[in-house]
């Protein structure tokens, strides 16, 4: 599963190392949601492999969610849950189990990781990016402190890049929103040269 899917890049990965299973790769920008439709399907058709591509927001329960973009400009976006992703795996004859949850998701993945998150004792690896900026170095803790009380052994590991670089990486985002927001990345750069990143890996040793 691949939640804040971009333009496909991640979920054309997984699906060019996998023999069989159902890919559910989710992401709520329209401008990359149409580029990863065709991206994923294209690459999905000749592996033979069975994939669907959500057009929503992730969010602790389904609905309707209020977002800002990076300029302040208020949205409204379908959000769906957890639980009913999972339930869609189920549906499809696939077990209950997620193999590989990655997640790259603007910081929301603070209240889905503390907040109801029983979804976790049915996922065996976890992947993506953390948002420290958004929720700062107490909910980083808290973040860790409910994996491992899920039975999650995880690793943070924080990289710090060239702000620059990390700027021109935004430009080239299919969304121009972001690209406007690549370009004041790139001017800050000449006060901030380096910017830290941080990942995440977990494994739920309950499901070795």
């Amino acid at each position: 599963m691949d939640l804040g899917a971009h333009i496909g890049v991640f979920t054309i990965l997984i699906i060019n190392n996998m023999d069989d299973g159902l890919v559910l790769a989710v992401e709520p920008i329209i401008y990359n949601y149409i580029l990863a439709v065709n991206n994923i399907l294209n690459n999905a058709i000749k592996r033979n492999i069975k994939v669907k591509v959500v057009q929503k927001a992730i969010d602790i329960a389904d609905g309707v969610i209020k977002t800002l973009d990076w300029a302040g400009f208020r949205n409204y976006a379908e959000s769906i849950s957890m639980n009913t992703l999972i339930n869609i795996f189920e549906q499809k004859g696939y077990g209950e189990y997620i193999d590989l949850l990655k997640m790259d998701i603007e910081g929301a993945e603070y209240y889905l990781l503390t907040h109801d998150n029983q979804w976790l004792k049915r996922v065996k690896i976890i992947v993506g990016e953390l948002h420290p900026y958004v929720y700062g170095k107490t909910g980083l803790i808290k973040i860790y402190e409910s994996l491992k009380s899920n039975g999650f052994r995880c690793f943070i590991v924080e990289r710090r890049v060239p702000n620059l670089h990390y700027a021109l990486s935004i430009v080239k985002n299919s969304n121009p929103y972001m690209v406007l927001f690549g370009v004041w990345r790139s001017l800050t750069a000449l006060f901030i040269p380096y910017v830290s990143l941080n990942y995440l890996y977990c494994v739920n040793l309950k499901m070795d």
